[in-house]
């Protein structure tokens, strides 16, 4: 260090004086002047965000008009609507549902504006969504979309409300834009995602809408406390009614603590967005943000002396150093041994420079093998005589090494770790293959696979010598891989024995994981699969298990003889369509049919024909399960009045219950009103009426005491729903009796 100090000591002080020094400067100015400069800067901030939020806003409302105008004018959705509670719909009628469900699904898809659209038919209780459901609107009453539909049919309305998000099963806020539609004898319900609109402003502050036609407002508030009371943001409300501007910032005292408060209106609907933030969180952020960039300067000045030792090091001459250094001995008349280090020193590091030419120069080479490789399996090499000298052989094969479950493969393995992976299967592969006569390999790594390149002087590679390579990359991985061994091509035509290779995992589906699969041109017959639906259906609903499986197995054993993937899965896809009519036909819920988001997602999923085959078994025990269900229907039905019966006084979920009765919803909603003829909430609410008046004739308890020990959580529930089906309350008829 004190042979290069003086080039130290320069470095460090202009590091200082152009940042270390300001920055401490720009922090003590900040303490010094945090009151009025931040409240500026938040006012600036909070003003900017509600800019960008009512843009957003803008664009989703713009987006949510014209997917209405879409909407309105669409026939298939009507045609939907009109054949969406008939029980038996043939294939054109189903069609029509999905592509109604499809049209629908589309216009959220990649549409951060909107979360999702739904179509209620007034006429005959209907609700389409884009999530691909057709319910009734009994699931619906209780949202906030309905209540304010309710209200207010005949305009447009608004609502906070929650959303399905369809790849998570979660629920998002959103805010529901109700549109009246005479077409459909509804409306129509737009949800535009509340965490896309704010997702500018702080999370200390909060935030609503003060909607053009009232006082009514929205809060956009997510998963945190108000600022402040109702009473306060009324008060705010009023303050920013009575000025004339559209938008601005003004600061109000509220029960001692000081608030900041800024508004801004859109053009577009004349909806003003008001956010509200505490003075005192504000001025919080600012000085720790002060003390911050105060240790961080501090930390900066250390990690300073650290760079302009590096850089003095970096800049230090050590050969100019070794001539002063004899220049001075000379001189002095001082020899000695030490002087040679400096010599040593200066050899070392010319090897150090050296060395990493050499490792750039192994780099570039692996960079130019790797080009030729992918020129030659492409055809893209035009004098294949300069390559003779590396692939003298007459005959091309591109062999592919592939890792089976993908999935499983990731999860084991990081990303840097699988091309590691992936270049010793390649160094394996070279390995055994090449040192056998007549066979030179090379190759380059894919994603999640290798594929190679091997030059012989014979058309066959020897299947001993692939599945050695199997065992042994298997090994390596610690995961189940498959190869594919192309057909054996000339100079010039690689490429179709890389298209051949590519084909020959089309076999997986019939050979199943972890194999060598040689591309064959397969034999050109067809073989008729009798498929009977009708017989299968039969089976399946008279609970013929035996039947059903043989038949099952009975198809795909005809499949294999074939040996077509494409076609063996549009034969099993034909017998999932089956099942699914069926289901469909007899209103089996979906959730009784997967585990997964669909039936189709978990189709698609199967890799193997094995794999099918076991999904269709399972899928077709689930529906028998079903039907067994339906074969001693009335054991359910006193179960269900039961269950109603012992839980009449507490929060019924009709779902909860459902899956508690281990039936679906629809079924469990079928037979209680084929029991009592009226709907669950109806039936439960009579009982309390009935369970109140016995109740009522005892004068000890009071209104509130009855309504809690019937299951009303509030007397005004209790009087609303005792004078529904009594036409008097609760107080009048104790009167009457006395």
């Amino acid at each position: 260090m004190k042979d290069n100090s003086s080039l130290f000591t320069k470095i460090f002080l202009i590091f200082l004086s152009l940042f270390s020094i300001p920055l401490i400067l720009i922090c003590i100015a900040l303490s010094l002047y945090t009151n009025n400069f931040y409240l500026i800067l938040t006012k600036e901030n909070m003003q900017s965000a509600l800019s960008t939020t009512v843009k957003n806003a803008e664009a989703a409302f713009d987006a949510a008009e014209k997917i209405v105008v879409s909407v309105t004018s669409n026939e298939k959705l009507m045609q939907a609507f009109e054949i969406s509670s008939k029980k038996n719909l043939n294939a054109d009628e189903i069609y029509v549902m999905y592509d109604a469900w499809e049209l629908l699904s589309a216009l959220t898809v990649g549409n951060r504006n909107i979360t999702s659209v739904l179509i209620y038919n007034h006429r005959n209780g209907d609700v389409i969504s884009s999530d691909k459901r057709l319910t009734d609107i009994s699931e619906h009453k209780t949202r906030p979309w309905y209540q304010a539909y309710l209200q207010n049919p005949d305009s447009l309305v608004w609502a906070a409300d929650y959303a399905n998000q369809t790849e998570a099963f979660s629920q998002i806020p959103v805010i529901a834009m109700v549109y009246p539609s005479a077409s459909f004898d509804g409306s129509i319900v737009v949800n535009i995602p509340i965490g896309y609109l704010v997702e500018h402003v702080s999370e200390n502050d909060d935030l609503f809408l003060m909607l053009p036609e009232g006082d009514t407002s929205i809060s956009m508030s997510i998963s945190k406390e108000p600022v402040l009371r109702q009473e306060a943001r009324e008060k705010i409300k009023q303050r920013i009614l009575s000025d004339s501007k559209r938008r601005g910032s003004f600061s109000i005292l509220e029960n001692g603590e000081k608030l900041i408060v800024s508004y801004d209106t859109s053009d577009y609907t004349n909806i003003r967005f008001v956010s509200i933030r505490s003075e005192m969180k504000a001025y919080q952020r600012i000085s720790n943000l002060s003390r911050f960039l105060i240790l961080f300067a501090l930390l900066m000045v250390l990690i300073g002396v650290f760079i302009c030792y590096f850089l003095s090091k970096r800049f230090y001459s050590p050969i100019q150093k070794i001539v002063n250094d004899i220049k001075h001995r000379i001189h002095a008349g001082d020899f000695g041994k030490s002087e040679w280090k400096y010599i040593e020193a200066a050899i070392d590091q010319f090897s150090k420079q050296e060395t990493e030419m050499q490792a750039l120069q192994e780099k570039k080479k692996s960079d130019e093998r790797i080009m030729l490789m992918k020129q030659i399996v492409s055809d893209s090499i035009e004098n294949w005589e300069d390559y003779y000298g590396i692939f003298g052989y007459t005959y091309y094969t591109v062999v592919i090494v592939k890792v089976d479950s993908e999935d499983e493969f990731h999860l084991n393995y990081a990303i840097n770790e699988r091309s590691y992976a992936m270049n010793l299967v390649l160094a394996l592969a070279k390995n055994i293959i090449s040192p056998k006569v007549g066979l030179v390999c090379d190759g380059f790594i894919g994603e999640n696979s290798v594929i190679l390149l091997v030059n012989s002087q014979t058309e066959k590679i020897d299947r001993k010598l692939l599945e050695l390579m199997l065992s042994e990359t298997k090994k390596i991985l610690n995961a189940s891989v498959s190869i594919a061994v192309g057909e054996p091509a000339e100079a010039g035509n690689v490429s179709n024995s890389l298209e051949s290779a590519k084909g020959a995992f089309l076999q997986k589906y019939f050979l199943g994981n972890g194999k060598v699969i040689f591309s064959e041109i397969p034999d050109e017959f067809e073989l008729d699969i009798e498929l009977d639906e009708t017989c299968f259906l039969n089976d399946i609903k008279l609970l013929n298990r035996e039947a059903v499986f043989s038949q099952l197995q009975k198809i795909v054993d005809n499949l294999r003889q074939i040996r077509n993937a494409e076609f063996a899965k549009q034969q099993l896809w034909l017998v999932v369509h089956w099942l699914l009519r069926c289901a469909k036909e007899y209103k089996i819920d979906q959730s009784l049919l997967t585990n997964q988001q669909s039936v189709l997602s978990e189709f698609m999923s199967c890799e193997t024909i094995e794999e099918a085959h076991t999904m269709l078994c399972d899928l077709s025990e689930r529906i028998m399960k079903y039907f067994e269900v339906l074969h001693d229907e009335n054991t359910y039905r006193k179960k269900i009045l039961d269950y109603v019966n012992a839980h009449y006084n507490e929060d019924i979920d009709v779902y909860t219950m459902a899956y508690n009765l281990n039936i679906s919803y629809s079924l469990l909603r079928r037979l209680f009103i084929e029991c009592t003829g009226e709907n669950i909430i109806l039936y439960i609410n009579r009982m309390r009426v009935e369970k109140a008046k016995e109740l009522l004739k005892n004068r000890d308890k009071s209104l509130q005491e009855i309504a809690v020990e019937i299951g009303y959580n509030t007397t005004q529930s209790f009087n609303r729903n005792f004078k529904r089906f009594e036409s008097i309350t609760p107080g009048e008829y104790r009167k009457r009796m006395g």
